[in-house]
């Protein structure tokens, strides 16, 4: 039987000659001559060289003046496979956020909490909430009414899930169950803006049925996407910039 990594007793480990890139004030400041020292896979202290102790078992390493820094948060990604999660950490990202659930991101999140694989922290979504339309693919979870959108977000949550992202087709009544389950059960909310169920001329000649404006005080830890905004909030200054140019002729 495998030993989990956390479970495994390795040496105290101490890094030293390096720089510490420090991003606690208002501009980040490279500290020189700098050691770290991890016990247990827990940074136990950091500090200048001179000061950080050496425990007798700790391996050493000389750092050569090189970087440490704090590790990155990709807070948008979609983990397919447990094959993607080594290449996170070998670019210095520590912690991700997927952004479309599936039943085995519990798990793999589960065993990286419990040092079994190797990965960066794994916060994921439940399966995108969707309704039929022009955006809906085959991994999402379609909800077509207040019923059952309220029914998908508690069976997620059973499930395991803590955070939940819904998408554009949703109509009006299954975004707001939604939202309003999630937040009576602890929930968070992000994703793509809902724009209800579209309609012919939208958003051409027609506005979406849900406006980007009753979305932003409803809680989203984040809206994904750059689109969003320019689709939705700068969607009537967009159109006031290009109808002062006239076309030639």
């Amino acid at each position: 039987m495998t030993t989990p990594l956390a479970a495994q007793a390795d040496p105290p480990l101490l890094l030293r000659n390096i720089r510490i890139l420090d991003l606690s004030g208002s501009d980040p400041v490279l500290k020189p001559d700098q050691s770290v020292l991890i016990d247990g896979g827990t940074i136990t202290a950091v500090g200048p060289t001179a000061v950080v102790t050496t425990p007798s078992a700790a391996r050493v390493v000389d750092g050569g003046g090189r970087i440490a820094m704090p590790g990155l948060v990709d807070m948008h990604v979609h983990v397919w496979d447990e094959a993607a999660l080594g290449a996170y950490l070998a670019r210095g990202v520590t912690t991700i956020r997927n952004a479309s659930g599936m039943p085995f991101h519990l798990r793999l999140a589960q065993e990286i909490t419990a040092g079994q694989i190797a990965g960066p922290r794994l916060i994921t979504t439940g399966p995108i909430l969707n309704g039929d339309g022009p955006n809906a693919q085959v991994n999402h979870q379609i909800v077509a009414n207040g019923i059952e959108a309220r029914a998908a977000v508690r069976a997620q949550h059973e499930a395991g899930y803590r955070h939940i992202k819904v998408y554009s087709n949703l109509s009006r009544e299954a975004y707001e169950a939604a939202r309003d389950e999630a937040r009576a059960l602890g929930m968070t909310v992000m994703g793509h803006t809902p724009e209800g169920i579209r309609e012919a001329g939208m958003p051409r000649t027609r506005p979406f049925n849900i406006a980007f404006e009753e979305l932003l005080d409803d809680g989203f830890i984040t809206f994904e996407h750059i689109e969003s905004i320019v689709w939705h909030g700068l969607r009537e200054a967009h159109d006031e910039a290009a109808a002062k140019i006239s076309p030639p002729g």
